[in-house]
């Protein structure tokens, strides 16, 4: 799976900066709240 950094949120989608520079839209699917984390913007 790519990882990369969250750069922008609208709604339920980011964007995201791959490690490789390129840009991708994506939406983050359950992942926060099965670690139980309780923000779930990542850009905040």
């Amino acid at each position: 799976m790519p990882k990369g950094t969250v750069t922008k949120s609208t709604g339920s989608w980011y964007t995201v900066r791959l490690d490789d520079g390129q840009r991708v839209q994506c939406r983050i699917l359950g992942k926060f709240r099965l670690e139980g984390r309780r923000l779930t913007n990542p850009v905040a």
